[in-house]
């Protein structure tokens, strides 16, 4: 993707940087939360039910080795594809490719 059509990209759809790489914008918050009470104790804080972000990681970016404590779900528009290095809680290493 070239530099001019990652900074279209950004600029049409408001993106900002994301603190662990490439560029991001929720887009959409449930209202409901689930109360942190009810949730196992790993979590810090209550969760919203859902929330969405556009994402877009372009040239050499890359996105942070970060743990997710809920599911994600990935939608691939546009590109090369998106190598994801997985490491469960057991330490098993596996690749998934997300994309063309």
């Amino acid at each position: 993707m070239s530099k001019s059509t990652v900074d279209h990209l950004v600029e049409q759809l408001s993106l900002s940087p994301h603190p662990e790489g490439g560029y991001y914008r929720e887009v959409y918050r449930s209202s409901g939360t689930i109360p942190d009470t009810a949730l196992p104790e790993d979590f810090s804080g209550h969760r919203n039910y859902a929330t969405s972000i556009y994402y877009l990681l372009a040239g050499v970016d890359f996105s942070a080795f970060h743990r997710f404590h809920q599911d994600e779900l990935w939608h691939f528009y546009e590109g090369t594809p998106l190598i994801i290095h997985i490491i469960d809680t057991e330490g098993n290493y596996e690749t998934k490719t997300v994309g063309a």
